[in-house]
């Protein structure tokens, strides 16, 4: 191994067999967040990451979702948004019935397969639909609370 500390740990390399995306095992889901790593890109890391362990939408909806909750991706989400700066702007009241919860992420994710979405060539589409969903406003609503 010409590079040992380039290597993961052994938490680390438990994490990815888990399923978490890289940026979450090296970075952790503390700040400080650069502004992208609340933004779709971030979003399409963990979608690529669940897509390189096998994952479908259809099929592993709730272990995505999991893994999207427990990503850098929404920590910077959440702290970015209640610092003010929200990486979707202007439509909280979309998230009126929602509660942020797995539960509805795994059916966001599920309507997100109906509409087309999907891991591989259209994870863009994917990452936005979520991102446009009841469920994003609500996780940005509750941390504009908890901010508040």
């Amino acid at each position: 191994m010409p590079y040992p500390e380039m290597q993961p740990s052994e938490d680390q390399h438990a994490a990815l067999e888990a399923g978490l995306d890289v940026d979450t095992v090296q970075h952790g889901t503390t700040p400080p967040f650069a502004y992208w790593e609340g933004d779709a890109r971030a979003l399409v890391g963990v979608l690529w990451s669940a897509r390189h362990n096998g994952l479908t939408l259809d099929a592993d909806a709730e272990r995505i979702a999991s893994n999207i909750l427990a990503s850098r991706c929404i920590a910077a989400v959440r702290h970015q948004t209640a610092e003010g700066n929200p990486s979707v702007r202007g439509f909280t009241t979309q998230a009126d019935g929602f509660t942020g919860s797995a539960d509805e992420l795994a059916q966001v994710l599920g309507d997100a397969a109906a509409a087309g979405g999907d891991l591989s060539s259209k994870t863009d589409d994917t990452a936005n639909f979520i991102r446009m969903s009841g469920w994003f406003a609500a996780i940005q609503r509750d941390a504009v609370t908890v901010a508040a």
